[in-house]
């Protein structure tokens, strides 16, 4: 078989965006390694998890700088790799971007949940791993009883939160019911009516502030318990670049500050691109900024085209080429690589040029064209429905949240020059509870999306208040009720809350849940976004930016279901024009 055929038919080079930490393929981490390039950043950041495990009130952060495709999330999987080999004992959370400057804590609660309760490849989470440990030693000494339970873990680890303990317990212990209940508590969705069953405080009368108190408690409870059993979290922000507002990079400071501070045995891990952390670091107040930089690395770029070299002959032999045949691949690429290669470019960039070479050989065409505008709408449009099948394969790692569904809708009415934003309505959002109010430029009528996403009833009465609220400045305003199929209602028309959403449609309101299948496009097109911001939507050299995805928006982008713009011109009676249903 010719060496174009072998390429053609196991091509190591035809991918180049790693996923997330501790979530890779097999065809991907077989590349996980591949790389001596930065290798010393990695044995940096071991050097400090090793450090943490050794005294976890050590007070340690960590910044990683480099460019888009420079091989940081790599550098995090050999991390995990190194650390298992050693027997320091690791958990990974990987936190997505804050949306809220009101609840920074809450969700950073949320995001630690939802990454110890993914499964890895054996089926095994790593909340189940730290309470097999946790809870066989607990069992070991008494018959499993919750009260028992409590007053063990309260002995040991002084002030640790008792609500935490409790839905531990059942989370472990519980029937399935319990399970899932408990299972709420704690990636904090649970709803007023479940309450009872874990017998822990009401969280429906908390105002934000308390609930931010909770949170913290919460994070602080989880260090607790890692520390005594000799854990080490390593907490990944690398989404950050999409937080432009300067309230919540605040924020974020300050739960910097808590990590390294309050926190046991969790040590914070920020990666930024140079330019952008420039600019976001201005934003932070100076002890989180120094806090930050204490321990500051850089991904290096090519140096030579050794660099460039090896790279390519790493990739190769992860993708189980051997001599002498590996030996012929590389001499059949030098002497294509060296004319196209420059110093500085990223392991993205050179993964990218060896697959041009094979492409190029196999199909005798060494024309590279510049990406269109229209052409770059079609590249976006592929990442942004890679973007819906992961996540609708995986729907349970994105919970319920407001916050991510304002946006994806905000972002959609923005691309449309026919409606503008109303920034200035009075009420603020809530945790689970997010208004948008858009004005059509043709008739100047206003519609009003209340997203809410949890299922408490009080928070939906809340709803329905605003709802009136928006009636009784708008008497022919629209009004839709938003929420997520994964927050089951529970209330009867007998009660207030069934009452006031039957008056809510009867006065013409309308109620949309968002299903599996929709969830999955308006997570996506945040996700999608957040990824421009990040440099991971390329097409070759070339990546998207700013500019392109608001093109695409525009010209391109056409349905978050179930809304779609359409080409009549009848405003309609009940939806917003140019809008169906």
């Amino acid at each position: 078989m010719s060496i174009q055929d072998e390429l053609r038919h196991n091509n190591p080079f035809s991918g180049a965006v790693a996923p997330e930490p501790g979530s890779y393929d097999d065809k991907e981490s077989v590349y996980s390694d591949a790389y001596e390039l930065n290798s010393d950043v990695a044995e940096a950041i071991f050097d400090l998890l090793h450090q943490k495990s050794k005294a976890p009130a050590k007070p340690l952060s960590a910044l990683v700088l480099g460019d888009a495709g420079s091989g940081k999330t790599h550098m995090l999987e050999r991390v995990r790799r190194q650390a298992a080999a050693c027997d320091v004992k690791t958990v990974f959370t990987y936190i997505r971007a804050f949306t809220d400057s009101e609840s920074v804590n809450r969700h950073l609660w949320r995001e630690i949940f939802l990454s110890l309760v993914q499964k890895s490849h054996n089926g095994v989470t790593q909340l189940d791993i730290i309470l097999d440990e946790m809870l066989g030693e607990a069992s070991a000494t008494t018959t499993p009883n919750v009260k028992s339970f409590v007053r063990r873990f309260q002995s040991i680890l002084h002030g640790i939160c008792v609500d935490f303990l409790k839905a531990l317990f059942a989370y472990r212990y519980g029937d399935e019911d319990t399970r899932l209940i408990a299972n709420t508590w704690l990636d904090g969705t649970i709803d007023d009516e479940q309450l009872g069953t874990l017998n822990v405080r009401d969280r429906g009368g908390m105002t934000p502030v308390q609930l931010e108190t909770e949170a913290q408690d919460i994070i602080k409870s989880w260090g607790m318990l890692l520390a005594h059993y000799g854990y080490t979290m390593l907490v990944c922000f690398d989404q950050l670049e999409g937080m432009k507002d300067h309230s919540i990079i605040e924020k974020f400071g300050f739960t910097i500050d808590l990590l390294v501070g309050q926190v046991h045995a969790m040590l914070p891990l920020t990666m930024f691109r140079p330019g952008t952390w420039s600019d976001f670091s201005k934003a932070l107040d100076t002890a989180a900024r120094e806090r930050l930089s204490d321990n500051r690395f850089t991904m290096t770029n090519c140096r030579t085209i050794q660099d460039a070299e090896n790279i390519i002959e790493k990739r190769l032999v992860a993708a189980r080429y051997h001599d002498p045949k590996l030996q012929e691949i590389l001499t059949w690429l030098r002497g294509t690589l060296a004319p196209k290669y420059r110093n500085s470019y990223t392991p993205r960039m050179i993964i990218s040029i060896a697959n041009d070479i094979v492409r190029e050989k196999s199909t005798g065409n060494t024309t590279k064209p510049v990406l269109t505008p229209i052409d770059m709408d079609e590249v976006i449009d592929q990442f942004y429905n890679k973007e819906i099948e992961s996540i609708e394969s995986n729907i349970t790692s994105w919970l319920p949240d407001a916050s991510q569904l304002f946006w994806a809708l905000k972002t959609f009415f923005t691309a449309n020059a026919t409606y503008s934003i109303i920034t200035s309505w009075p009420e603020k959002p809530t945790d689970h509870l997010w208004m948008l109010v858009i004005c059509d430029q043709r008739d100047n009528q206003s519609t009003v999306f209340i997203m809410h996403t949890n299922g408490n009833s009080s928070t939906a009465r809340a709803a329905f208040s605003r709802a009136n609220n928006f009636w009784h400045d708008n008497k022919d305003g629209r009004v839709y009720y938003i929420t997520d199929h994964r927050c089951p209602f529970k209330w009867t028309e007998a009660t207030e809350t069934g009452k006031q959403k039957q008056q809510f449609m009867e006065r013409g309101g309308k109620h949309i849940n968002l299903e599996r299948e929709q969830l999955s496009c308006w997570f996506a097109l945040w996700n999608l976004h957040v990824k421009i911001q990040q440099g991971d939507v390329f097409s070759g050299m070339q990546t998207a930016d700013n500019a392109d995805f608001e093109g695409y928006m525009q010209r391109r982008f056409k349905k978050l279901p179930p809304f779609t713009f359409n080409s009549s011109d009848d405003p309609g009676p009940v939806h917003p024009s140019h809008l169906s249903p």
